[in-house]
């Protein structure tokens, strides 16, 4: 390297690392990219909106694959399948030793869907003894009843905050085709 060469370290996001807004952030620019820029068109098998909808277990790969690199420029680590004592959580994100942050990702069309929300992610923060937890829901379905989870999300988790006393925040990743704006 030359004088003056950057070395390329932490990027600030302005967040505290490994917070849960932090944590939020990162799926923001995934959100972004699956919602604003196409990226939602590699989660379908044959036509995008006809076919099938790509398994959990390769969507998780992509957002492992799409985010790695962002957290790791902001000083965190993201690790997927981490074992917790009671199974795998879906990602840990680790800044330090006092920070650190669940997510459990859920396909709307999940037969477990309210269970990974009720149950299974408070049984992770706990054995992980965790205060915050991110639950992903992905929708790739307008069917009337995953518009109406779609729609109660938000209200089922302030209910499941209050009965635990945990910090479980929701974030949305909508997997529907889009039409090209040309066409909007």
């Amino acid at each position: 390297m030359g004088d003056g060469a950057v070395i390329p370290g932490p990027v600030s996001t302005g967040c505290s690392p490994g917070s849960s807004e932090q944590s939020s952030e990162m799926v923001g620019k995934f959100r972004l990219w699956v919602e604003g820029k196409g990226g939602w068109q590699v989660f379908w098998e044959g036509k995008p909106g006809e076919g099938r909808v790509m398994p959990e277990s390769k969507m998780q790969l992509i957002f492992l694959g799409v985010l790695d690199e962002h957290f790791k420029m902001a000083g965190l680590r993201l690790d997927r399948e981490v074992e917790t004592g009671r199974g795998p959580v879906d990602f840990t994100v680790t800044g330090d030793r006092r920070a650190r942050v669940l997510i459990e990702m859920k396909r709307l069309s999940n037969t477990d869907f309210w269970h990974g929300l009720k149950a299974q992610t408070p049984i992770y923060m706990r054995g992980q003894e965790v205060k915050r937890a991110i639950f992903l829901a992905i929708r790739y379905s307008d069917t009337p009843a995953a518009t109406k989870r779609w729609e109660a999300l938000q209200e089922e988790a302030a209910a499941v905050r209050e009965e635990t006393g945990l910090g479980i925040e929701v974030e949305r990743i909508d997997m529907l085709p889009k039409p090209s704006a040309s066409k909007a």
